[in-house]
């Protein structure tokens, strides 16, 4: 029976509820706003298959890519919808052209993230742009393997953990499934983005038109003013409702300083190929200062090829629209923090989910308190920072 003692043993994927074949797991909330399975006792037959599926406690050895490649997409409007380099879209148009159907994460209308699937081209750009969001998973590991036993091909999207748990789900190798995971930063409260969501689209005075009557329209990375200077932008029935520079935007701040992210997160163990995903997307960052040619500010990608399923993919749906080139991955690796399988905890984490869980202040006003610490306050946080790093103890007085 699946038993979390430690969060950092969990990053939620949900593969341990779907296996479960008396369905005794369900996933629930804690006061961080982060799922975490919880299983009933008294209905659990001790199978084990919880435990066999869960990508924390699976181990998989370190993976290499085949190819490293920077590239980015030839059709501009499609490039324009994408966060990057646009390489999705076209990966995801061939396996549906091939009869298949593809996974993603998507907004609902009212801007929680969850996992869907298409086997409809128009369908696939709610897939397209980033999410700094923790998606729910749901069944789509279940329908995925539906998919599969009726011989359809099927691309699954994810981060790399959720890739890793899809793989260790399905139990064997399937010669119709393709797997792309993001170089994931990690993942942010679901809790902190509805509680941001709300205060952002109906705040009690603002300069902009008002609030949010409609179905909600949310892009992270708008590349309207460029690709470095994204900038993240909120409509509804067409109607900007919030438009921030993402260096302003103290939700993206937050997440950037890691200060709201999943405990499993600065402890991930599905980086470096363990997710066992065919291929891998980034954004290229130091794309201008190792390959400046490709660099027009439109959005590159940094394609990791890790599989000949990957190379086969790739090169079908891509051979005649993108500009690509090869590159070394330890060139491209110190630009971008999503190679990283461990993240620094930060000192103001753990003090503000408190406060966030206590429920009686204004996001808003709690982000700018722990983005911007009182003199006396970054003193103790300095301090017990300190102590952590001296003694290895994680201190609950913080």
């Amino acid at each position: 029976m699946i038993r979390i003692k430690n969060k950092t043993e969990c990053c939620g994927c949900g593969a341990c509820v779907q296996i479960c074949p008396v369905r005794c797991i369900s996933m629930r909330e804690d006061a961080e706003g982060f799922a975490y399975p919880h299983a009933d006792a008294d209905a659990c037959t001790g199978c084990g298959l919880c435990e066999k599926v869960c990508p924390v406690a699976v181990r998989r050895p370190e993976r290499a890519p085949l190819r490293t490649l920077a590239a980015r997409n030839t059709d501009e409007t499609v490039r324009s919808v994408s966060s990057s380099g646009g390489i999705f879209l076209p990966l995801a148009r061939k396996v549906i052209r091939m009869g298949g159907v593809v996974f993603g994460a998507r907004f609902g209308d009212d801007g929680d993230v969850f996992h869907d699937f298409t086997a409809d081209e128009d369908g696939l750009y709610a897939f397209t742009g980033s999410k700094y969001v923790q998606s729910m998973i749901g069944e789509s590991y279940v329908r995925a393997r539906d998919f599969l036993r009726k011989g359809r091909p099927v691309l699954f999207t994810g981060t790399q953990c959720q890739i890793k748990g899809l793989r260790l789900f399905l139990m064997k190798d399937w010669d119709n499934l393709y797997t792309a995971d993001i170089l994931c930063h990690g993942v942010p409260s679901p809790a902190v983005w509805r509680a941001y969501l709300n205060a952002a689209v109906c705040p009690p005075s603002s300069a902009v038109a008002g609030p949010a009557d409609g179905p909600l329209e949310i892009s992270f990375r708008d590349k309207s003013r460029g690709w470095k200077n994204y900038r993240v932008v909120i409509r509804s029935q067409g109607r900007e409702v919030l438009n921030e520079a993402h260096s302003d935007n103290l939700y993206m701040r937050m997440y950037l300083a890691d200060l709201m992210l999943r405990p499993s997160c600065h402890e991930c163990r599905a980086k470096d190929g363990r997710s066992g995903s065919d291929l891998t997307i980034a954004d290229f960052w130091g794309i201008d200062r190792l390959m400046p040619a490709l660099d027009d500010d439109g959005g590159t990608g940094l394609i990791l090829i890790n599989s000949s399923k990957g190379v086969s993919l790739f090169q079908d749906a891509l051979k005649d629209g993108a500009e690509q080139a090869e590159v070394r991955i330890d060139a491209a690796r110190p630009f971008n923090g999503g190679f990283q399988p461990e993240r620094h905890v930060p000192a103001g984490r753990r003090r503000f989910f408190r406060r966030f869980a206590a429920g009686k202040e204004d996001i808003m006003r709690l982000f700018s308190d722990t983005l911007n610490p009182t003199p006396a306050v970054r003193l103790w946080l300095s301090f017990v920072h300190r102590l952590r790093k001296r003694t290895g103890r994680l201190f609950d007085a913080l």
